[in-house]
């Protein structure tokens, strides 16, 4: 059965404006987006914002034993934010559909398969002909998508199902975001303010009532110390925070110095299974990936993924149906609290496909994977070849070694991911990456 993948990467749906994202974050996006190709087999069909090499394209299926011939690779015309993310003008290009409505028939795509089904999707969907045979279809087609990227909703969801989270508010109004900002500052506890919508903890702002918090799932911590200056800034921030009075408002009790984990899960009509789970590097936000989470001999993990099933069971009630990943964050004092639901395609599935390919089913027992961002490097073919000659490619034979995950031509970088056989020789590997020479 042929899929129609589509990398929307970045949409309205999942941070605000996309006008409002810097150059530099489209290009992230953009790039990041040719994960989606770890995903696709013979025969099936890819909506990229813009082509990966051929260098590359032929590396990664060559490593995922697919007939990159077979490949359909589409990418729409430029739209208003040029060639780096899939908004609506691209997708819903009405050139660009006739020849996708060719693929498709060409093909026998049977379903849609996109990072997230916002509202340009849904409408994809229909426009194909693929609502019906596409899983999940009755939920996300009248907008359930949006409930499960919301942290608002995540939080009704967690609570009405008894999961462990933060103490916390969900809030519409001005006045009432600064009264519970003042009782937890005043009381000597920080607290995290996050906009309803957002990825990889930029929509979230950490708010303290002194100096040396390190922030971890936030860009910065500001330090507020009276009410005068916490009105002053929650005056000022508030249009940030609510998407100009459009969306609600999330506060939490900030707890420094925690561990962020996530474990994702497979909802299908059969049932909620579980797909993997990692921890997350931030420096200071989402910056990588170790899988499988080093937490997980933790002595609360058991309920931790416990309560992650047990929300996931009303997820798939609800008719939800595809991946869904659930953070948290291991406190110094032993919890392990739930903290975010994203029912998308995250950044660890790539991961998590790839190695479940490479290294076998137990690859949660078996081996140590790291990903990475921002390797610099001269260019893809060179990066490739400077890990082949130092032998530290992957070897197929070992199932260890470093896999280029994403090619960014223009920016420069690369991402890779590392499979040891433990944490220990996963280290050894990141160290003897970052010693590569490239001369």
């Amino acid at each position: 059965m042929s899929t129609v993948f589509v990398a929307n990467n970045r949409t309205e749906q999942m941070v605000g404006d996309l006008g409002a994202m810097t150059a530099e974050q489209r290009r992230f996006a953009g790039y990041t987006a040719q994960r989606m190709l770890w995903y696709v087999g013979e025969g099936d069909i890819l909506v990229v914002p813009h082509a990966p090499s051929e260098s590359f394209s032929r590396y990664l299926t060559e490593l995922m034993d697919v007939d990159l011939g077979t490949v359909h690779i589409l990418a729409p015309p430029p739209g208003r934010y040029g060639v780096d993310v899939l908004s609506a003008d691209r997708i819903e290009n009405a050139e660009f559909q006739r020849e996708l409505s060719v693929h498709v028939e060409k093909t026998g795509a049977a379903r849609v398969f996109p990072i997230i089904f916002d509202e340009v999707m849904t409408r994809l969907t229909r426009n194909l002909g693929l609502e019906r045979c596409t899983p999940g279809f009755g939920f996300v087609g009248q907008g359930g998508s949006d409930l499960l990227n919301s942290k608002s909703v995540f939080r009704a969801l967690a609570g009405g199902t008894g999961c462990p989270i933060a103490e916390g508010r969900v809030v519409r109004d001005r006045a009432a975001a600064e009264a519970y900002l003042w009782e937890l500052l005043s009381d000597g506890r920080c607290a995290i303010v996050k906009q309803d919508q957002h990825v990889g903890g930029f929509g979230n702002e950490i708010i303290s009532p002194r100096e040396g918090v390190d922030p971890i799932g936030a860009p910065q911590v500001l330090v507020i110390t009276d009410r005068p200056a916490l009105h002053e800034l929650v005056t000022r921030r508030w249009p940030w925070y609510s998407g100009e009075d459009r969306r609600r408002v999330v506060i939490e009790h900030y707890v420094p110095d925690c561990t962020p984990v996530y474990v994702e899960m497979s909802i299908t009509d059969e049932g909620v299974a579980l797909f993997g789970h990692g921890e997350m590097l931030t420096k200071p936000i989402f910056n990588g990936l170790v899988i499988p989470a080093q937490s997980a001999s933790h002595p609360a993990w058991p309920s931790f993924l416990g309560a992650a099933e047990n929300l996931c069971q009303a997820i798939h009630g609800m008719g939800y149906r595809g991946l869904i990943s659930i953070d948290g964050i291991v406190s110094p004092g032993g919890e392990i609290l739930l903290n975010e639901v994203n029912g998308r395609v995250g950044g660890s599935t790539h991961v998590t496909r790839l190695t479940q390919h490479l290294v076998g089913p137990r690859f949660l027992a078996e081996r140590v994977v790291m990903q990475r961002h921002f390797w610099p490097v001269p260019s893809f073919d060179r990066a490739l070849a400077a890990l082949r000659a130092n032998d530290l490619a992957f070897d197929r034979d070992r199932r260890t070694g470093v896999v280029i995950t994403s090619d960014d031509v223009t920016g420069g970088t690369v991402e890779y991911c590392l499979i040891g056989e433990d944490f220990e020789h996963a280290t050894e590997i990141e160290h003897r990456i970052d010693e590569l020479t490239f001369g």
